[in-house]
């Protein structure tokens, strides 16, 4: 009797291993964090500006604002720009050690080779905007969000911005580089949902994603010549 309860207890057992699904618990990443700091108002995207680097730059912030169906905009910009780079040579009564260089043997102290455009909501209705230039510095401006209208209820509601990196290949000197875009979220009334989705890069101001949106802004860096 005690030998049948056995077997019955071992079938049992593997009928459970052979019906189930293998579930490991597993060490979370970075990148399974991104959705979760998206959803509460985070967002960044990070640009290479090593080819800079031969020469001394300023880089200023700013950001465009756009009503839909306008061609002008509001300008927001900081007074005071970013350096790409710090030469050891502007340091007069100090010798910086070869270690301490980003770039000895052409006498660069601290060298920015990529810009990160940051934003984080800071009300329902305020997002503030972050230029880091790793190695030299923070550069912080805001923008506003606005009530969508929903032509359903009557109701105006908000809703979180959404952002998409522009489509870039060369900073312009002496002008403006468009490198982020943030939105506005629109009433679809064929689904009848609010949405905001459309292309993952934006090329030019014409994209779909950028044409249905009411309210945008471009966020940008200026760069000119030191």
């Amino acid at each position: 009797m005690n030998r049948l309860i056995t077997i019955f207890a071992c079938l049992c057992v593997m009928s459970s291993i052979v019906g189930g699904r293998e579930l490991r618990l597993k060490t979370t990443s970075f990148e399974d964090y991104i959705p979760l700091l998206e959803n509460a108002g985070f967002h960044l995207e990070s640009f290479d500006i090593s080819d800079l680097a031969d020469s001394s730059y300023y880089i200023q912030l700013q950001i465009r604002e756009y009503e839909a169906g306008k061609t002008d905009f509001k300008t927001n910009m900081m007074p005071y720009a970013l350096d790409n780079r710090t030469m050891a040579s502007e340091f007069k009564d100090t010798t910086i050690p070869a270690e301490e260089m980003a770039v000895p043997e052409k006498g660069i102290y601290t060298l920015g080779r990529k810009v990160n455009i940051g934003l984080r909501s800071v009300t329902d209705s305020t997002k503030t905007v972050l230029m880091d230039i790793p190695e030299i510095g923070t550069m912080p401006l805001s923008l506003k969000m606005r009530k969508v209208h929903n032509p359903e209820t009557g109701d105006d509601i908000m809703i979180e911005y959404n952002a998409r990196p522009f489509k870039v290949d060369s900073i312009r000197i002496n002008d403006f580089t468009p490198l982020v875009w943030v939105g506005s979220f629109w009433w679809d009334g064929d689904f009848k949902i609010f949405r905001c989705c459309g292309e993952n890069e934006i090329s030019s101001l014409s994209s779909e994603i950028v044409d249905n949106s009411p309210h945008y802004y471009v966020i940008g860096i200026v760069v000119t010549p030191k």
